[in-house]
């Protein structure tokens, strides 16, 4: 009975994760999502890098990251807050240079 318990909270977990925005099936969507808007979003003055990575309000969910040297207003506004049905964060990275 036990292990039927275990498998049983295995399977419910795994489900809860993918229904959360965590599983595979999910991290494939914001990957393809990303890489749908890359030239758009890269284009964009001061934006260093894109991802996709857990979010810092909630790490239960996956976000799509933005890379920015500095957080200012006008690319605050001129990124959207969600790329299709992904949310969005913008992360400050600060100027990067080769090694």
């Amino acid at each position: 009975m036990r292990g039927k318990l275990a498998l049983f909270g295995l399977v419910l977990m795994s489900t809860a994760v993918d229904a959360g925005g965590r599983g595979p099936a999910r991290l494939r969507e914001l990957n393809a999502i990303r890489d749908r808007h890359r030239a758009e979003i890269m284009a964009l003055p001061g934006v260093v890098g894109l991802g996709v990575g857990t979010s810092s309000q909630d790490p239960s969910k996956v976000v799509i990251t933005v890379h920015v040297q500095k957080a200012t207003p006008a690319l605050r506004e001129a990124i959207a807050a969600r790329l299709e049905n992904a949310p969005v964060e913008i992360r400050e990275a600060g100027e990067s240079r080769p090694d």
